[in-house]
Parts: C-alpha cells; sequence; structure tokens
C-alpha cells in the first residue's frame, strides 16, 4: 500500500489514472482554505466522470461538513471535479495492489441485522458510511 493525495483546483478537474494491477482507493475529501470569506454555509458537490459519465461521489458544507470519509475503489481511469469556486478540494487515500484485494463483496449490518452493501459502477466500487436512527431507518451522517 501506498499513500494517495491530490488537490483538486476550482474549475480545473483532475484525471486520474491508476497504474496496470492496481487499484486506487480515495478514502477522505475535505474542502481547502476559502479564496475569500463569504459567510454562511456553502454546499460544495464533488463528481467523479468515469467512462464519461459524471456521477455526485459527496455533498461537502463549508460550515458544517468540510470533510467526508467514503471507499471509492478505482481501477480505471477516472476524473475528480467540484463545483466550488471558492478553493481547492482535497482528496486522499491510497494505491494497493490488485493482488492485495480479496474480491468479496463487504456489508455492512447494524445490530438488528439491517443491512447495506457496496453497489459497484463501471469500475467503482462504493461503499457509504451509514448510521441507523431509532426507528432502524438509514440516515446518511456527515463522519
Amino acid at each position: 500500500m501506498e499513500f494517495w493525495g491530490a488537490e483538486v483546483k476550482a474549475g480545473e478537474p483532475l484525471k486520474v489514472k491508476p497504474e496496470e494491477k492496481t487499484l486506487l482507493h480515495v478514502s477522505h475529501a475535505a474542502l481547502g482554505e476559502p479564496k475569500k470569506d463569504i459567510g454562511g454555509s456553502e454546499s460544495v458537490v464533488l463528481f467523479a466522470t468515469i467512462n464519461g459519465q459524471k456521477i455526485v461521489i459527496g455533498t461537502l458544507s463549508t460550515n458544517k461538513c468540510p470533510q467526508i470519509s467514503y471507499d471509492l475503489v478505482f481501477e480505471k481511469e477516472f476524473e475528480l471535479s467540484h463545483n466550488w469556486n471558492n478553493g481547492s478540494v482535497y482528496f486522499f487515500g491510497y494505491r494497493a495492489d490488485t493482488e492485495e484485494e480479496d474480491g468479496n463483496p463487504t456489508n455492512i449490518k447494524n445490530p438488528n441485522g439491517l443491512e447495506a452493501t457496496i453497489h459497484v459502477f463501471n469500475g467503482l466500487s462504493y461503499q457509504k458510511h451509514l448510521s441507523y436512527d431509532a426507528s432502524d431507518k438509514f440516515v446518511n451522517k456527515c463522519i
């Protein structure tokens, strides 16, 4: 395993190409310092473009949720971007050889047996961190 990190500047999407027989795990995204203080809270949408298809991978908020944790696994070229005009977003994670991966799907269970699964989309494996409220409904949480 090897650390990986990248800065995605405002208006400058970043193309990333994992090396052959290597998976790139993107595990965290965080807002950088804003260019100017505009006051209030801004929502920042994060995107990954895979095979020409742009998908939302998270939403950050300048005051409420400036960072997000997840486990995105890429094996093919992809592009990271965001809609924040007031600064950069930093992504980091690690590279791993494909031989280190077990290839088995991961399930997330709460104590009552409710289950969430990993979704695979064009080479992107996405595991969302979930929590549960008292009625056992999934609740998205900023971690």
